[in-house]
């Protein structure tokens, strides 16, 4: 050691300094380069991408999961990782609420998050309650089968969640009941997926459209934008086909009458218009001026049918504008819909009227159906399978018991229930075109939403879906994605305003308005269309916090002809129960245009729903 004059360590100090800065240097030099351990491949991502990273969920009977997780957590197995059962905090006073308010979003934190029941007014509680800590398992009343929520602890090394998903997908159980474990799947776009900018002039690989100013496609299903400010009174320019803007019960009106008279909802007029023939006559300002009954009973004189999804209930699970409220009846604002369920899970307020839009248009098909609408994504329009599962077990469970209290016999319980998803799971494309290869069953592809989805079918659940936004540019379209994808899911691509594939439109079995890109599958601004060019290309739907003064938004995807065929579908099981019956697989092949269950490889050309062929149709029979 040597020592200065000034009795400080001179020398070794600055070799010791040096030293460390070179270490440093060559830490973040290997960082940025990847070093030889990892050396570009890519790891399994985190929350927010594909799937939450040591989270699984296994379905089945309570005695063969409790088996599984067992035979797993045997001191002496060598499975390369234990299983802990995730634990919620409810109140311990009081039964939790039906769907419960999450306070804590972020599903990667080792604690269990945090759950609470709301308040029963708009006080605060006089005393806070006392939680205690539970599980939250996914229970279906139609059957003994539920889901459970875990947590992958590794005994040594690293394990990912498919690898976790598949051991446990073929352990050899002693019951001849099986499980269905998947991984906590990502609902939409992993972040690591390229998505365009819809300023940027080109198509969106990876979603088809983007989301404005958020350089990345529309998360949740890829849907477009929505025109939330653009040409609508209010936003600085006048509302599409107006040219100039106007205020007060005129601009209501007139926006009003835009909603009712878009292309979407009309017949045909080859070859350039292309609707599902829902109103034979158009929509004066005047009949927009017409509130409560005696508009509904004005817009009933215009429709092709009378039929309207009477006694029939259609849930929409997708994202919410609400924040205020747990569940509610009838809201106000929204009067279409008859139930709010309100999951708080926090993001960015980008999307948070997209599940809004999407009942709104499944509500003009069937006007007199029970619209629910559950929020399962957050406002960026993400989430996790978990939630979403959860949620859709409360939906049937709810809905059964309503029809038991009404006498329909148990083999078909859940008839005059339609379950619309707007949504995609991730679920790798090579899966996907395996699974319609039929070199991978269907049931591998998020297997316990397989197993809840395939039982609620079988006791009369009709099950509609989006087919996805992925195939902009692409000389081929993708196949559908997840849940749209399996065989008894009807799945629903977007048409354009000439009865064509929307240009990102994944393949499905049926078609129905969703709007397009403008040719080459350009994607622009709204603000940078026409008037005339904002209407061909979108359809138009109610919304409450990005267009707040007509409350109505230009938006294009495929999650907006899903609520289309889903209110055919009421339509059709109403027309059924007329006549006493109710026939969810006959109600079904009418909509594909078929008399048999959909082919493992749905048609080039689908067919474009028309309501009155289709309700003439089953009405005839």
């Amino acid at each position: 050691m040597i020592i200065g004059s000034s009795g400080v360590l001179v020398p070794a100090l600055s070799v010791i300094v040096v030293v460390l800065l070179a270490i440093i240097i060559w830490l973040l030099l290997s960082k940025s380069r990847g070093t030889p351990n990892n050396d570009n491949v890519p790891k399994e991502r985190l929350v927010s991408k594909q799937f939450a990273k040591d989270q699984i969920l296994i379905g089945g009977t309570l005695p063969t999961i409790q088996e599984a997780v067992g035979m797993v957590n045997e001191p002496n197995a060598n499975y390369g990782f234990q299983l802990t059962e995730i634990l919620y905090q409810v109140p311990a006073l009081q039964a939790p609420p039906e769907i419960p308010e999450r306070q804590n979003n972020d599903v990667d934190r080792p604690e269990a998050a945090k759950y609470v029941a709301a308040p029963s007014s708009a006080e605060a509680p006089a005393e806070p309650p006392t939680f205690i800590s539970e599980s939250r398992p996914a229970l279906l009343d139609i059957s003994d089968f539920q889901i459970r929520h875990f947590r992958v602890l590794p005994k040594s090394g690293q394990i990912t969640m498919p690898e976790v998903e598949h051991v446990l997908n073929q352990l050899k159980l002693k019951r001849e009941d099986k499980i269905c474990a998947s991984a906590n799947y990502g609902i939409g776009q992993p972040e690591d997926t390229l998505e365009g900018d819809p300023g940027s002039g080109e198509g969106f690989p990876g979603s088809g459209e983007g989301f404005p100013g958020s350089g990345e496609g529309f998360p949740g299903s890829g849907e477009g934008f929505p025109g939330s400010g653009e040409g609508f009174p209010g936003s600085g320019e006048g509302f599409p086909g107006s040219g100039e803007g106007f205020g007060g019960q005129e601009q209501e009106h007139a926006v009003k009458a835009d909603f009712y008279n878009q292309w979407a909802l009309h017949d045909r007029v080859s070859p350039t218009r292309n609707g599902i023939n829902l109103f034979k006559t158009v929509f004066t300002e005047a009949d927009c001026e017409l509130e409560g009954t005696a508009f509904k009973q004005l817009e009933l004189t215009k429709r092709t049918v009378n039929k309207t999804g009477k006694n029939c209930r259609i849930v929409v699970f997708d994202s919410s504008p609400y924040d205020d409220f747990l569940e509610k009846q009838n809201d106000v604002a929204s009067p279409f819909i008859q139930k709010v369920v309100h999951n708080e899970i926090k993001g960015i307020p980008d999307a948070r009227d997209h599940g809004l839009f999407v009942a709104s248009l499944a509500s003009v098909v069937a006007r007199n159906s029970e619209i629910h609408l559950y929020r399962v994504l957050n406002d960026s329009n993400k989430g996790y399978l978990e939630t979403l599962i959860y949620n859709v077990c409360q939906a049937i469970n709810e809905f059964a018991a309503k029809n038991r209290k009404e006498g329909v016999p148990e083999e078909n319980i859940l008839c005059g229930l339609v379950l619309n998803f707007s949504m995609g799971i991730y679920v790798k494309e090579a899966d996907r075109q395996a699974a319609l290869a039929g070199s991978k069953p269907f049931s591998e592809l998020a297997p316990s939403l397989y197993c809840l989805l395939q039982r609620a079918h079988k006791k009369g659940a009709i099950i509609v879906a989006a087919v996805g936004n992925d195939s902009a540019q692409q000389s081929t379209p993708k196949p559908a994605q997840v849940p749209a994808l399996y065989p008894f899911v009807i799945a629903v691509e977007s048409g354009n305003i000439n009865g064509e594939r929307s240009c990102f439109s994944n393949k499905g079995d049926v078609r129905a308005p969703g709007g397009d890109n403008l040719p080459g599958c350009t994607v622009r601004p709204y603000e940078s269309l026409t008037p005339q060019q904002r209407k061909e290309t979108s359809v138009i739907g109610f919304v409450k916090e990005i267009s707040p003064v007509t409350k109505y938004a230009f938006w294009r995807g495929t999650s907006f002809a899903a609520p289309m065929v889903s209110g055919l579908a009421a339509l059709l099981l109403e027309a059924q129960k007329d006549s006493g019956q109710c026939n969810p697989a006959r109600v079904e092949a009418i909509i594909r245009g078929t008399h048999s269950i959909q082919s493992a490889v749905p048609s080039d050309n689908p067919p474009l729903i028309n309501i009155l062929e289709a309700v003439s149709s089953i009405t005839s029979k």
